[in-house]
């Protein structure tokens, strides 16, 4: 079987918050948001945006800032969303948007699809239901509407959604194995079998790269503190499957940190494609913003010019329940 390279991504101004957020600062943020998009295609890396309302302009309307985003970079750049926050759309507003976007790229868009942080300022704001959202019944029940607007055909009977009802969903695989896609499509869906690092850095050696994590982290960390004693209030992170704000201060979302030289980071890397991995979300340490913008800068090149091409030819899952059922790639 025709191997496939592993695929990378990173998120945009990961720690991004904003503690300096003025309107007379969103022109500045966004060219940095920008910048660092393009450089991170420059380096085969694809640059995707999260979506949060009111703590960032670029975040706000990621598709909006997408699109303005994919004609800058080289072509063959994907660029992505971890995630959509799809209860915070209309069903079909947001079904056209992707379906633009992804002609506008010719395909190369990874749409993430998720229900948003419960309990987030952002519910409240734009009008839902904090228990059905934290429930996940409003992102199930759009998600349903999505899929029957995406097979729709002129002429088709109209159909109505009051989206108020939606069945458990299976996990990803097991769904993708009972689907009767053709392989082509199994193999489509099995190529952004997905894994995100919260916590990276690269550095030349593992001393190196140890100190140079202790000094990103701590950069990090006096940026979200400035953001509490500014606003009193705290914001959240996903932390072990639990939004806590305390934990999202502490810094309990970089407890499991890569930090190494190119061979220590291929190692974990190896470890993911045993498991069946073939995308890996890389959101490295260092602000872009900030004094360790450096730090960022060398462990990105690092990671594009000696991590990343150790897995381009890696042999693709023959099956979605291949990895459940403890078989090797083959």
């Amino acid at each position: 079987m025709v191997g496939s390279p592993i695929e990378f991504s990173s998120i945009l101004l990961t720690t991004y918050v904003d503690v300096d957020s003025s309107p007379e600062e969103d022109e500045r943020i966004l060219a940095l948001a920008t910048e660092q998009a393009i450089e991170l295609g420059r380096h085969g890396i694809y640059p995707w945006s999260t979506e949060h309302h009111f703590r960032g302009a670029w975040q706000s309307s990621p598709i909006q800032f997408m699109t303005h985003v994919a004609s800058q970079l080289p072509p063959g750049t994907y660029v992505g969303f971890g995630v959509l926050s799809v209860p915070f759309y209309h069903p079909v507003r947001l079904v056209e948007e992707m379906n633009l976007l992804d002609q506008l790229t010719k395909g190369h868009t990874v749409f993430g699809l998720g229900s948003g942080f419960p309990g987030d300022v952002d519910v409240a704001a734009l009008g839902l239901d904090p228990e059905r959202h934290a429930a996940g019944r409003a992102a199930r029940e759009t998600i349903e509407v999505m899929e029957r607007l995406w097979t729709f055909e002129t002429g088709d009977e109209p159909f109505e959604f009051d989206m108020d009802l939606a069945e458990q969903w299976q996990t990803y695989r097991r769904a993708l194995a009972a689907a009767g896609h053709p392989q082509a499509v199994v193999a489509e869906c099995l190529r952004w079998s997905t894994a995100d690092w919260l916590s990276v850095l690269v550095a030349d050696t593992d001393e190196q790269a140890e100190a140079a994590a202790a000094e990103a982290k701590s950069e990090r960390l006096a940026e979200r503190e400035r953001f509490f004693q500014k606003y009193r209030r705290g914001i959240l992170g996903p932390v072990a499957g639990v939004l806590t704000s305390d934990a999202f201060r502490s810094g309990a979302d970089l407890s499991h940190t890569i930090a190494g030289s190119p061979d220590t980071v291929a190692a974990e890397v190896q470890r993911l494609v045993d498991l069946g991995v073939n995308h890996l979300i890389v959101r490295f340490l260092g602000e872009w913003l900030g004094k360790t913008r450096g730090l960022l800068e060398r462990s990105l090149e690092l990671f594009a010019e000696e991590v990343a091409p150790r897995f381009a030819d890696i042999p693709p899952l023959t099956g979605p329940l291949v990895v459940e059922a403890g078989a090797a790639r083959s």
